[in-house]
């Protein structure tokens, strides 16, 4: 299932948490504005988001700066690793 479609589920009260791995399996968007959506989705359908190591409700601040911080980092590391390496070994 893809993100849009958890998404879909959320917003009509089918799915009231999400089970991922890590958070960068859901999003490398540099610019956060999907992941603010999906944690304003999350935090007005009261909807978890559980990983391996912690379980997100984004009804507290403190874990929706620690998602757009786990998220962030990952769209990081594509763009100064993945996509520098790319660059890289094409030349």
């Amino acid at each position: 299932m893809c993100i849009r479609d958890r998404v879909e589920h959320i917003e009509s009260d089918e799915i009231k948490a999400v089970i991922v791995f890590m958070e960068d399996r859901l999003f490398r968007d540099e610019t956060q504005i999907e992941v603010n959506k999906f944690i304003l989705i999350c935090q007005e359908h009261n909807t978890l988001v559980i990983t391996s190591y912690m379980t997100y409700d984004f009804r507290n601040s403190y874990h929706r700066k620690q998602f757009r911080w786990k998220c962030a980092q990952a769209a990081d590391f594509l763009r100064d690793h993945v996509k520098a390496r790319l660059l890289v070994s094409s030349q």
